[in-house]
């Protein structure tokens, strides 16, 4: 839940508060979100209807552009996604640092939740 909740949070604000569009991409695939009931479950209190959010596999990142990245709660592309590590042009992550991408912008810190971070990271900005 944390890593989906960054993001979404992250790219809102982001979105709101400067000139450019910031659209988090769940990296879920769609038919897998049930299996995380926790997030469902949140979800459905909330009124959210999924079919406004954008999963990593309704996305084609190889032919879509050239869409800069900002990785939250995770700070190492999966295999598949390794490609796109040019695109990176920050990183908000709470887990042992892997030491990549450290031409960009990084806050990496070993605390509880991403999400502290990304509210850290959104008030000094």
């Amino acid at each position: 839940m944390d890593s989906i909740v960054s993001a979404l949070v992250f790219a809102f604000v982001r979105t709101k508060s400067t000139k450019d569009i910031y659209v988090p991409v769940i990296n879920t695939v769609k038919q897998d979100l049930p299996l995380r009931t926790d997030v469902s479950y949140l979800f459905a209190k909330l009124g959210l209807d999924v079919n406004t959010l954008t999963f990593v596999d309704e996305v084609d990142f190889q032919t879509d552009g050239n869409e800069e990245l900002v990785l939250v709660d995770h700070n190492r592309l999966s295999g598949s996604q390794e490609a796109l590590s040019d695109r990176i042009t920050q990183v908000i992550d709470h887990h042992v640092d892997e030491n990549l991408y450290t031409k960009v912008n990084r806050k990496i810190e070993r605390v509880g939740s991403c999400a502290s971070l990304v509210v850290e990271t959104l008030s000094s900005q």
